[in-house]
């Protein structure tokens, strides 16, 4: 299957809206598959909503192909996370990085759904709601 990737912010926003369509359905095995990204990740686009003053994490995996979803994103066998992540950073117009604050907003997002979140560094993207 070919996968093509990411160009702009307006395709990350479409799979943002696709991961949150997944978890919006707490009882689906969709959302039991979104949470283990969430669980296992290393990279993630950070969402502040100033409306709501909610964080969101989003893993960069499921970000980095246009118009990707679940069932699609099971035979990207191919994946490499350099090429994704290059791809989603030249969209945002920055690079992933570590941040103690935004782990802890991590940690706490984990815990408003019930996982534990593996126990590695993990850098992120981080941008405000602004669309």
């Amino acid at each position: 299957m070919n996968a093509t990737l990411v160009t702009s912010l307006d395709d990350i926003l479409e799979n943002i809206s696709t991961f949150e369509s997944y978890l919006s359905k707490t009882t689906s095995p969709e959302y039991k598959e979104i949470l283990g990204y969430i669980k296992r990740g290393l990279v993630f686009l950070c969402i502040y909503d100033k409306s709501k003053n909610r964080y969101s994490f989003y893993p960069s995996r499921l970000l980095g192909y246009k118009e990707n979803t679940l069932d699609k994103h099971v035979h990207y066998h191919f994946i490499d996370g350099r090429e994704t992540n290059a791809a989603i950073s030249k969209c945002l117009k920055q690079e992933c990085k570590s941040s103690t604050m935004l782990e802890i907003k991590y940690n706490m997002y984990c815990q408003e759904h019930g996982i534990e979140p593996y126990n590695r560094t993990r850098k992120y993207w981080y941008i405000e709601e602004q669309f």
